[in-house]
C-alpha cells in the first residue's frame, strides 16, 4: 500500500500534475481567503448596527426609568417644599425691614474696609 502511495506521488510529480494541484489549491485559498474580507467587514458592520441598536433602546429605557424615579421623588418630597415655602412665606420681611437689613450689612462691609 505504501508502495502504491509512492509511486502515486512519483506519477504525478514527473508528469507536472503534483504541480498544478498544488497551484489550484493556492489559487483556491487566495479566493477563498479574498472573498473572507468582505464577509468579516459586512459582519462587523451588523454586529455594531445591532449592538448600536440594543444600547439604544437600553439607554431609552433606562432614561424611563430615572425620569419616573424622579416624578416619584419629587412628589413624595412636594408636601415638605411645600410647608416649607409656607413657613418661609409666614417669616417674610416687609420692604422697610430689608432695607434696614442691607443698609446694616453695608455699614458692616464699610467699617471692614478701614
Amino acid at each position: 500500500m505504501e508502495n502504491a502511495t509512492q509511486s502515486a506521488i512519483q506519477f504525478a510529480a514527473e508528469t507536472g500534475r503534483l504541480d498544478f494541484i498544488s497551484a489550484l489549491l493556492a489559487i483556491i485559498a487566495l479566493i477563498w481567503a479574498i472573498s473572507a474580507i468582505p464577509v468579516f467587514l459586512f459582519l462587523k458592520y451588523r454586529a455594531e448596527t445591532v449592538a448600536r441598536k440594543a444600547a439604544e433602546e437600553e439607554l431609552e429605557t433606562l432614561r424611563t426609568k430615572v425620569e419616573n424615579l424622579a416624578i416619584e421623588r419629587l412628589e413624595g418630597l412636594l408636601p415638605t417644599l411645600i410647608n416649607e415655602y409656607m413657613e418661609l412665606a409666614q417669616n417674610a420681611v416687609s420692604g422697610d425691614q430689608a432695607d434696614e437689613i442691607a443698609h446694616a450689612v453695608s455699614e458692616t462691609y464699610e467699617d471692614d474696609d478701614s
